[in-house]
């Protein structure tokens, strides 16, 4: 136990004083038990500060156990009893209690064993102010500067201690204590941005998680929860004090950190005309040394989730949707910690030309001449739902071009047919097809068919003043004419009027002519040019018809007819014809009549005059009946004879016939 020869008066004025200093309000009203048990037979001597420098002898040293919880002797050299109830805690309040406090634990609370008790209390005992002469403790001052050094250091932090500390997902930070205390930390109090912490000697290494939160706290102390809080001092009567020790705090250190979770990226594929999700477009993104393809879904994105921040990302198309144009976009995101970050790709729609090529189904593309052209040909242009997209309008090559369709199936209607063509209303059909992402423009060509426009001329023959209907015995049928094209003066053909006409079909339009080569019976030959045009009659006249009437002159002729008495008409001729005095008998004012004998009809009437003279002329070619049809009363009824004037090329010596009737 202990030895000590003091004074009564010293020991009751040493108690009041320690009372008055150790002792505040109680904190709690329950009494406790407590028992004393030896920790070890080590021998120290003293001059005990609370008695006066008494010397003073341990024979052992005691651990006291108040309800399982270890306490220390602060009253040293007081008497106190071996064990028993009746304990009271009061807060302990003394200005040494934190010191007191770190040398119980560093010496004992962290390792508590008897031995590490016994080093302890010596301390305290120390630390309170008494001297320690002599103590077969083992090794009692270096395991003393041991815990001493510990306590110097406990208020010491790390050099890091406050810093801020910015994380990306993946990412790791070791931490360096210059201030050497890193080591001393055993609890770790904090970690509410979960990260996964190291801590080697002096060294602390943070490394962030995907599962790691986006701010938060890393702290330790160096000491556990169950060794911090409020120090007890226990009293019993006059019995000497003892303390129950708690550090006040853990002397924790703090670290603020900020963890850059990661971020998506999603790409999202438009149609840049009308912001349409496109699906099936094949997106890269690169990053990191990396590649990675995704396909967009049906609505248009494709997603790279979970990335580290920071990372940029290059996003390119690899493959455009079908009916879509590759224009090598490229677009380029930084990851934004747990965000999801979007970039925005359009495909330009691929479109389509449409090329339409017009020929004649004869002419091809060379036009016969001036009256057949390809150009000004239109075709309406309309989707299968008969919806009309576009007019095609051809060239002077018969070509036209419609451009920007959507990909997919139409038809062409021709709605106005060029010159010299008749108008085909067959639909053409044609389909724009998809050409592969690197073509911008597709093309289809489609050919157009339209029959030309061909005509039939007619030629009409006429008598000049009958019109359809001959004169006498002469005949408008049996003419012969030849049709010329104008151009050239080719023969196109060789016709035979019946039936007052003749025709040519399928001539092409052009401008031609007519010409007679021979002549039908009674008329004179026609040498004139009957020229004549067979132009361009509209897209829906599939003939287009021309007829030329050409007037015919017919042949005509005459006679001079002389009636005489009953004397020489050699002599009545010879006087006439000199125009010597007539010694014949002219008859006067005799009438003859010209009858045809084709039709049978009077043609024409006449008086003799005087000299009983009457002259016949512009009678049409034909066969004539001449008779007397009125005689003067003194002479008697004539005989008739018959002239037929038939020779049609020598009209002039028709027309100079000379009649003679003489009375019987």
């Amino acid at each position: 136990m202990q030895t000590a020869t003091p004074k009564v008066s010293v020991w009751l004025a040493l108690l009041t004083l320690f009372t008055s200093i150790f002792m505040t309000p109680i904190t709690s009203a329950f009494a406790a038990d407590m028992t004393n048990i030896k920790a070890g037979d080590w021998v120290s001597t003293w001059h005990l500060s609370l008695l006066n420098g008494l010397h003073w002898t341990d024979t052992g040293i005691y651990k006291k156990v108040v309800d399982g919880q270890i306490t220390f002797c602060v009253e040293h050299g007081i008497d106190i009893e071996n064990s028993g109830s009746g304990w009271t805690p009061t807060d302990y309040s003394a200005a040494e209690k934190d010191k007191l406090a770190e040398i119980a634990y560093f010496a004992y609370q962290q390792n508590p064993t008897d031995a590490n008790y016994g080093l302890a209390q010596i301390m305290i005992w120390e630390a309170l102010g008494n001297e320690l002469l002599t103590t077969d403790y083992p090794d009692y001052q270096n395991k003393k500067a041991s815990v001493m050094t510990k306590v110097a250091a406990f208020n010491t932090k790390p050099s890091f201690n406050g810093q801020n500390i910015t994380l990306n997902v993946g990412d790791s930070i070791t931490l360096t204590d210059t201030n050497g205390t890193l080591a001393s930390y055993i609890e770790q109090t904090a970690n509410t941005a979960n990260l996964n912490i190291t801590k080697s000697g002096n060294k602390l290494t943070l490394t962030a998680t995907a599962n790691s939160k986006e701010s938060g706290k890393v702290s330790f102390a160096k000491a556990k929860a169950a060794n911090i809080g409020t120090s007890l001092l226990y009293g019993k009567g006059n019995q000497q004090k003892i303390a129950y020790f708690k550090l006040p705090n853990g002397n924790n250190f703090d670290l603020n950190v900020k963890v850059n979770l990661n971020g998506n990226l999603k790409a999202k594929k438009v149609d840049a005309d009308t912001n349409k999700a496109l699906p099936g477009a094949k997106l890269k993104f690169e990053y990191n040394g990396q590649i990675k393809e995704v396909t967009t879904g049906a609505d248009g994105y494709a997603a790279l989730n979970d990335i580290k921040a920071g990372t940029q990302v290059k996003v390119s198309e690899v493959t455009a949707p079908n009916g879509y144009v590759n224009k090598g976009e490229i677009k380029t995101a930084t990851i934004a910690p747990n965000q999801t970050i979007e970039v925005v790709l359009g495909n330009k729609e691929q479109l389509g030309n449409v090329n339409l090529t017009k020929i004649g189904r004869q002419f091809g593309t060379n036009m016969f001449n001036k009256y057949y052209s390809l150009n000004g040909a239109m075709y309406g242009i309309y989707s299968t739902d008969g919806k009309k997209v576009g007019t095609i309008t051809t060239d002077s090559t018969g070509k036209g071009t419609l451009q920007n369709l959507k990909l997919g199936n139409y038809y062409a209607v021709e709605e106005k047919a060029p010159a010299g063509y008749i108008l085909n209303n067959e639909k053409v059909p044609f389909e724009l097809k998809y050409a592969g992402q690197n073509v911008a423009v597709t093309a289809t060509s489609v050919k157009a068919t339209d029959d030309e426009q061909f005509g039939t001329a007619t030629l009409i023959k006429e008598d000049t003043k009958t019109g359809k209907t001959p004169q006498g015995a002469a005949s408008l049928d049996g003419a012969i004419y030849e049709l010329h094209r104008t151009s050239n003066d080719e023969l196109i053909d060789t016709v035979t009027i019946k039936n007052n006409q003749a025709s040519v079909a399928n001539l092409k339009l052009d401008d031609y002519y007519w010409i007679e080569k021979t002549a039908p019976t009674g008329y004179i030959k026609d040498i004139e040019k009957h020229a004549f045009k067979l132009a361009y009659a509209g897209q829906n006249t599939k003939t287009t018809t021309l007829s030329t009437t050409v007037k015919e002159q017919v042949i005509t002729g005459g006679f001079d007819l002389i009636k005489i008495g009953n004397y020489d008409w050699h002599t009545a001729l010879s006087s006439h014809l000199t125009g010597k005095e007539n010694k014949s008998n002219p008859l006067a004012n005799v009438e003859f009549t010209v009858t045809s004998n084709t039709t049978n009809k009077v043609v024409t009437t006449g008086t003799t005059d005087k000299e009983g003279y009457l002259k016949f002329t512009d009678l049409p070619y034909d066969t004539y009946t001449v008779t007397e049809t009125k005689t003067p009363e003194a002479i008697k009824p004539p005989i008739y004879s018959k002239s037929r004037f038939i020779n049609k090329t020598r009209p002039i010596i028709i027309q100079s016939s000379i009649m003679y009737w003489k009375n019987v």
